[in-house]
């Protein structure tokens, strides 16, 4: 079974069953939230606030 396992581990997932790995910060979404955050917690902070841990 070692065998089997260590000839799949050394070709790449899109070889053994078409999955590719994700890029979630090539998102907008990702983009969006990675500007706008820092501003947004410091906005809560000047207010007293904070979000939920």
């Amino acid at each position: 079974m070692s065998l089997a396992r260590n000839a799949t581990a050394s070709q790449s997932p899109t070889q053994t069953n078409g999955y590719e790995r994700h890029q979630p910060d090539q998102t907008l979404l990702y983009q969006l939230v990675e500007q706008h955050y820092p501003a947004f917690k410091a906005s809560l902070e000047a207010q007293g606030q904070h979000l939920p841990r």
